[in-house]
């Protein structure tokens, strides 16, 4: 494999992994490369819409044959007699477990509630990405994979995005609910103390019922024995307990009003305090998104010069090798070279510090530039030699 060949798929390997995106200036996004001549221009535009559209329909298509395949194998799973599964797997549709598992999962977080159906954002992923969005909660998800166009990344970006929703969806959680917490625990001594006022009402209603069922059962008595002055008595404190029993009443009735408004008040405040955890954690996650963003932008714009710096080096050095001036171009080729290298290594840490390249990667990177300027250096001495 040649060398350019070789330096184009590497620096194309890295574009697809998302970790350096080429940015181009005013003028050069001006320029625009034509691919094919200007007779076949109409029929190019019309093949890459064809190719687009027929891309889309088959991401569709995998994630619905997914899900279909996850709905058979859950109803051919529940009928298989138990610890045959794994080799029913591999004897009769030559699957592993694990691959069948995700094809449920698929099916069980996808299909069975009808969310790909709903959200075409949804309907867009491939296998490989509708299975990293399960790591996030089912009403998350949709809502997600739209904002961040979840269907047009690649998968390791994606799974990181994924990662730090998540963590961001937890965090909002628990913040919510301490700050829930602490508002229900305004109010919980003051309905401890309502609840225990309503117990001793019940009580007392209980007590006074009791009374006024005795104090009748001895009118009816005294009637029955003609007992006037004795059921006189008995009427003037039976009229005394039913005025007790309805003050009992009146204050529970008063009380379960107290109960219902405290319980209204510690409702409201308690929806209150997420909504303000949510909006607080969501506008802290929005900043440190932005910022994020910036320093990508950064590291892009820095890595952008730097290969503008190379492709200036290479162009020198041909000019040069034309005109025989080989010494002066090794020396000028190798300092821009080195400046280009030196731009790439502070590239590589802005992109290192933001989380979006590892130091694997960096080095990998760093190290094709180095190789590509010695490559270079060893071409002009071979020219040299032969002179």
């Amino acid at each position: 494999m040649g060398r350019a060949k070789k330096n184009v798929e590497v620096e194309a390997q890295v574009i697809a992994r998302g970790n350096v995106v080429p940015m181009m200036t005013e003028a050069e996004s001006a320029e625009t490369v034509q691919y094919v001549s200007d007779e076949d221009a109409a029929r190019e535009d019309r093949l890459v819409s064809e190719i687009r559209m027929i891309t889309e329909q088959t991401k569709q298509v995998v994630l619905f044959n997914s899900i279909e395949i996850g709905r058979r194998l859950t109803e051919a799973k529940a009928m298989v007699k138990r610890g045959t599964w794994g080799t029913w797997l591999k004897e009769r549709v030559d699957y592993s477990q694990r691959t069948a598992n995700n094809f449920m999962k698929i099916y069980q977080e996808y299909g069975r509630n009808g969310l790909a159906e709903k959200s075409q954002a949804l309907a867009n992923l491939s296998y490989t990405q509708a299975l990293a969005l399960i790591d996030l909660p089912e009403d998350e998800r949709a809502r997600f994979a739209e904002e961040r166009k979840a269907g047009e990344m690649a998968l390791r970006k994606l799974q990181e995005e994924v990662r730090q929703e998540k963590e961001k969806v937890t965090a909002v959680k628990e913040l919510a609910n301490r700050n829930a917490a602490e508002a229900e625990a305004k109010f919980a001594d003051e309905l401890k103390q309502k609840d225990t006022q309503m117990a001793k009402l019940t009580a007392e209603k209980a007590k006074v019922a009791a009374q006024i069922e005795v104090l009748e059962k001895r009118a009816a008595e005294a009637e029955k024995s003609n007992q006037k002055r004795q059921k006189e008595a008995i009427g003037i404190a039976l009229e005394e307990e039913r005025k007790k029993l309805d003050a009992a009443a009146e204050k529970q009735s008063e009380l379960l009003k107290q109960i219902d408004n405290l319980q209204g008040q510690r409702d409201r405040q308690v929806a209150e305090a997420r909504r303000k955890a949510e909006e607080e954690m969501n506008a802290k996650f929005a900043k440190e998104r932005a910022e994020l963003e910036e320093k990508e932008r950064a590291a892009k714009a820095v890595a952008d010069v730097a290969r503008k710096q190379i492709d200036a080096a290479k162009r020198q050095v041909t000019e040069a090798i034309e005109n025989r001036e080989l010494t002066g171009a090794i020396a000028r080729a190798k300092f821009a070279i080195e400046s280009a290298l030196d731009a790439y290594s502070r590239a590589a840490d802005t992109v290192i510090e933001v989380g979006r390249l590892d130091k694997v990667e960096a080095s990998k990177l760093l190290d094709d530039m180095a190789e590509s300027s010695q490559s270079i250096v060893a071409k002009f001495v071979k020219t040299l030699k032969s002179e």
